[in-house]
């Protein structure tokens, strides 16, 4: 397994190489501390909301209200606290998190922190309006994820 850190940055953290190693524990967690050049992405799922309903879905996802879920004054002390520990890449990720209201305010925020945003989503959302406002917002990279068509997908 590729870690998400490797793959979007170029390099693994000591941590990822230790745990697609197969010697997890074997490191005393104190010396695994980040170097200024070495920082792990973050995945936030921001919402378990989903406007579908995939069997292979890991979180399965409804199109319900969930409780827990930070409020979007809590997001952006997490998004604070993130830009204060230097996360180079904020994946926002779901659910579905074009369903949360706030979306595009908390990407800027990540953007204007100097963090990196993308985002991950189904796609069925996103119309030219949303593409543009996306856009505007500062997302860097915008993953849709495409299935198959119906009969292939629901086989999953």
């Amino acid at each position: 397994m590729i870690g998400c850190t490797k793959l979007l940055c170029g390099t693994a953290t000591v941590s990822e190489v230790i745990k697609y190693s197969g010697h997890e524990g074997a490191v005393p967690p104190q010396l695994l501390q980040f170097s200024d050049r070495n920082r792990p992405l973050v995945v936030w799922n921001v919402t378990n909301r989903c406007n579908l309903r995939c069997k292979h879905c890991y979180i399965e996802a409804e199109d319900r209200k969930y409780q827990d879920e930070l409020s979007t004054e809590e997001a952006r002390e997490m998004i604070n606290d993130l830009a204060a520990m230097k996360v180079p890449v904020l994946l926002f990720s779901g659910g579905e998190p074009l369903i949360r209201q706030d979306i595009y305010e908390l990407g800027q925020m990540a953007a204007e922190k100097g963090l990196r945003p993308v985002i991950s989503t189904n796609g069925t959302l996103i119309d030219d309006a949303v593409a543009r406002k996306i856009k505007k917002a500062g997302f860097q990279y915008v993953g849709i994820s495409i299935d198959g068509a119906p009969a292939t997908h629901d086989e999953f």
